[in-house]
């Protein structure tokens, strides 16, 4: 796949980018006159132009050929545009749930529950007294940039307080994958069912593995997310039981409904993608998906 911002590098033809960053302003490529201030905009989202000057106007193939580009070439997917954008709509809807970090806290940076200490100080896991989260590893949780919750999880052996919690109490992760926002080039992900699941799997270089927060909690507003940033296609890897496959049927429902492509991988029961070393990732997925 090629970006065109590249092929119009390479041919030495003056763009401008605007504050739509689905749009790029190009030097006429129609040469029926003279553009010293590119006036040919090319909506990168759509692969249409138009030239506000001659009319000059089409799709991307005449556009390449207008350029001296013959054979057929695959642009690649403009997902970072859409998340963009989608991140713009999100920041117009009215803020109800008024989260915030507390003042009060201390980056983690050492191994936690076999998380290493880059990758939680990558997420930005952090300690505080606040929010009764004493005895919690905490991990803010963002949506198209707005802090959505923390998510935590017990960092002591103690029976008598929740394995898990998340700030603010009885939030919706109806709509929330994550992280979401660190999904800008690949048309493929790993859907897996918990936080750490995906950060085991993120320290051992898959950086296109998201959490749906629960075998369950996948829904047809999870799906419009994927379709809407471009993904294509979806391997899903949950725990090794009978839940968790069953759950992954459900997902595959959804998601094909949507012309996703979708591949289940089925664990040996037990295991789950927090607890596998990378070698058994490696052999479950076979070196089939795109690390980008």
């Amino acid at each position: 796949m090629t970006d065109l911002k590249s092929i119009l590098d390479e041919k030495g033809i003056k763009y401008q980018t605007t504050n739509d960053p689905t749009e790029i302003l190009i030097t006429c490529t129609s040469g029926v006159h003279q553009d010293v201030h590119p006036s040919l905009a090319y909506n990168l989202d759509k692969n249409v132009f138009h030239c506000f000057s001659c009319d000059f106007n089409g799709g991307l193939v005449k556009f390449l050929h207008s350029i001296g580009i013959t054979q057929k070439i695959h642009i690649e997917s403009k997902q970072e545009y859409k998340i963009l954008k989608l991140r713009k709509k999100l920041r117009n809807i009215k803020n109800i749930d008024n989260m915030s970090l507390p003042n009060d806290r201390t980056e983690v940076c050492w191994t936690f529950r076999g998380i290493d200490k880059e990758t939680l100080m990558y997420f930005n896991a952090f300690i505080t007294t606040d929010y009764s989260l004493e005895n919690y590893i905490c991990i803010p949780v963002y949506l198209f940039g707005r802090l959505k919750c923390i998510d935590a999880r017990r960092k002591i052996d103690d029976i008598t307080i929740p394995k898990y919690t998340r700030k603010p109490e009885g939030i919706s992760m109806s709509d929330i994958i994550f992280p979401i926002d660190k999904i800008t080039k690949s048309t493929e992900v790993i859907l897996v069912e918990g936080m750490y699941d995906m950060l085991n799997m993120w320290q051992h270089g898959f950086r296109n593995v998201l959490s749906i927060f629960g075998a369950n909690s996948f829904n047809n507003k999870k799906a419009e997310i994927l379709e809407k940033i471009g993904i294509t296609r979806v391997i899903l890897m949950f725990d090794g039981d009978v839940p968790g496959r069953s759950a992954m049927n459900k997902v595959e429902n959804i998601l094909e409904k949507r012309d996703i492509l979708t591949r289940k991988i089925y664990l040996k029961n037990g295991e789950d993608p927090g607890s596998l070393d990378k070698d058994s990732l490696d052999y479950y997925l076979q070196g089939k998906i795109s690390n980008e």
